[in-house]
């Protein structure tokens, strides 16, 4: 694992400030989630089960925190499936129904740029994107959230293919999830015949096999 220090208090990292990335209303995003199994969520809906991923802002240790809530998003479907797909690095078009959804924000989403300097400006390193302990990632998110309550999230870097993520997080004082609309653009199981080029396409791209 790639070094990254402890996360300094909130009242340090006020200090700091943060690189602010603005991402104007009408941006596409996308997201791959399970429409079966116990860890079924509907397209819009934050897990308030954690912390379990790199960026969960939910206290230790995991169990629910109703009032802490994250979404995973990509700019890209390809960037979604590398990220959904990495323990196997195969596209698993049935087990628990995958669904691929992508809609357009409703209003600007202000986001903590973790990418390349900007993390490093914040007394982090890059390797918050993908090689360090998720254990230290989550502090780092904690401790952000604390320090600057009212952002919507976070862009960060996928650690499997380098495509843009935007991590939405919903907290006391702010709601990422309020930029999404009332119904996506689009949304398809990926056991649909008409995925299965689409899953074919990305699984190339990523040298991942699909079944």
């Amino acid at each position: 694992m790639t070094h990254l220090p402890d996360p300094p208090s909130p009242a340090v990292l006020r200090q700091r400030g943060f690189t602010a990335v603005t991402l104007p209303a009408g941006t596409p995003l996308w997201r791959v989630h399970l429409a079966q199994g116990p860890y079924a969520l509907p397209w819009d809906t934050a897990r308030r089960f954690g912390p379990l991923e790199r960026f969960d802002p939910h206290p230790p240790p995991p169990g629910p925190h109703p009032e802490v809530g994250v979404l995973y998003t990509a700019t890209t479907l390809v960037t979604c499936l590398a990220e959904v797909f990495q323990a196997t690095r195969v596209i698993d078009r049935v087990h628990l129904r995958p669904t691929a959804t992508s809609w357009r924000t409703t209003r600007d989403l202000m986001l903590i740029d973790l990418q390349g300097q900007a993390a490093l400006r914040l007394g982090a390193a890059e390797s918050i994107n993908g090689t360090a302990r998720r254990s230290r990632t989550q502090a780092w998110a904690r401790a952000l959230v604390a320090a600057f309550p009212t952002v919507d999230g976070f862009r960060h870097r996928s650690a499997m293919d380098g495509g843009d993520c935007v991590c939405l997080v919903v907290g006391p004082h702010a709601d990422g999830t309020t930029a999404l609309p009332e119904n996506p653009e689009f949304s398809r199981p990926l056991d649909e015949v008409a995925m299965g080029d689409v899953a074919a396409e990305a699984a190339g791209l990523l040298g991942y096999d699909v079944v």
